[in-house]
């Protein structure tokens, strides 16, 4: 049994991370002036369809962040 990522989970990971993107650019404006994101539940929804296999797809999100994408 080989472990390590196959095409189909870089995939998933990828996607995931997409949706960490896309969900942390929705901001809704608040009255108290500091705006609400959907990033909390972009990625409780990560954790919750990939469980602990979600983190390559934070990290994913993370080190795109980092490199200024």
């Amino acid at each position: 049994m080989r472990h390590g990522f196959s095409v189909q989970k870089m995939t998933i990971t990828a996607m995931f991370a997409v949706i960490a993107i896309l969900t942390s650019l929705i901001s809704i404006p608040m009255p108290g002036g500091v705006p609400l994101t959907l990033q909390t539940f972009g990625l409780a929804l990560i954790g919750y369809v990939l469980g602990p296999a979600g983190i390559w797809s934070v990290l994913v999100w993370l080190f795109l962040g980092l490199v200024g994408l």
